[in-house]
């Protein structure tokens, strides 16, 4: 299968740099290609993402704008449409986890005597360009010291999610309690 680069940019702008997301997308492209291997741009806006991957990035970004009441909502659109919350908050770790890793890296590079810009520092955390002036704003509101320590509550709740709230309710009960402290 051959796909144009705006093919491509489309695929990671609406899923993200999710190896295993991108893996099942390219899957299902392939079945929709010509026999020289390429697939029209329409096919790939249809099938590319979906509404429940785009409702999961809805979760995501209601989250990092302290929107509960939208991220509650979209989490439980997907739950009734039959995700779980395990599924979810993989998506939604991913997304989150960049917030904590650019204010890492702002502040390795301030002990390091040196300056970095927010935007060079969520770029190099695994923001895209086109989403940086969005990712500086939610940044900021999230805060550097709450994202800081976003990156051990996605671990800690990873961990819950795979132990003792391995079970749907707890799980949602754990991921729930993630979107009401960055509120």
């Amino acid at each position: 299968m051959k796909l144009t680069s705006s093919q491509a940019n489309i695929i990671v702008e609406r899923i993200g740099a999710v190896c295993g997301l991108i893996d099942c997308e390219l899957a299902k492209l392939a079945l929709f290609a010509n026999p020289e291997g390429k697939v029209p741009d329409k096919r790939v806006l249809e099938l590319v993402g979906g509404w429940r991957c785009q409702t999961a990035w809805e979760v995501a970004d209601a989250i990092a704008d302290g929107k509960v009441a939208v991220a509650m909502e979209q989490l439980e659109k997907l739950i009734h449409a039959g995700q779980t919350t395990i599924g979810v908050t993989a998506q939604v770790g991913w997304s989150l986890r960049r917030f904590g890793v650019a204010a890492q890296i702002i502040e390795q590079s301030e002990k390091a005597g040196e300056k970095v810009s927010l935007g060079a520092a969520l770029e190099r955390a695994g923001f895209n360009r086109f989403d940086l002036a969005k990712a500086e704003t939610r940044l900021r509101r999230i805060g550097r010291e709450r994202a800081k320590k976003l990156i051990n509550d996605l671990v800690l709740l990873e961990t819950q999610m795979k132990g003792s709230h391995s079970h749907e309710d707890r799980a949602r009960f754990a991921f729930e309690s993630l979107i009401f402290s960055l509120a």
